[in-house]
């Protein structure tokens, strides 16, 4: 749809125009300006906390441990080296851990996720409020993950 649409508005004499590959879901989870009637209703995206704190899977348990206390949460995401959420570490865990015991051996695998780009509106009263980073954060998940790259121009996706 988008490079239809974007060669359409080309020839009704736009000049600026861009295909943005990504897509709108991609456009709406990194907070780039919204238009129309629903442009003020706040997004999955919008509501992401960038404190929440992080551990790795290598982490020591005192290092996790001082992670959850400097923050506001009783956890941290275990993320692994590409910043890709892949569990929740409870500070009960860690306070309860036996001497051998790893991040990864007391982590949560998978907590529940809100892909950044559906209206607040749409979750379930159950669904949980994301905890992931927002889009100046360095923290990406699988559910929360953001591309880097701006739009690209229509004339650049090899166009004549």
């Amino acid at each position: 749809m988008s490079p239809r649409a974007a060669w359409r508005l080309e020839t009704l004499g736009f000049e600026r125009v861009y295909d943005y590959v990504e897509g709108k879901a991609d456009w709406l989870a990194r907070g780039l300006p919204r238009a129309g009637t629903s442009a003020g209703v706040p997004y999955a995206g919008d509501l992401l906390d960038p404190a929440a704190p992080t551990c790795d899977l290598s982490d020591d348990l005192a290092s996790a441990l001082a992670a959850v206390e400097a923050s506001r949460y009783g956890f941290c995401l275990v993320v692994n080296e590409e910043r890709i959420l892949l569990g929740r570490l409870r500070r009960s865990a860690l306070e309860d851990a036996a001497g051998a015991a790893t991040v990864e051996s007391l982590m949560e695998p998978g907590p529940s996720t809100v892909r950044p780009a559906p209206p607040r509106a749409s979750w379930s009263s159950a669904s949980p409020t994301p905890t992931c980073g927002p889009r100046s954060s360095p923290i990406r998940t699988a559910a929360c993950s953001v591309s880097s790259r701006a739009p690209t121009p229509k004339r650049q996706l090899g166009a004549t």
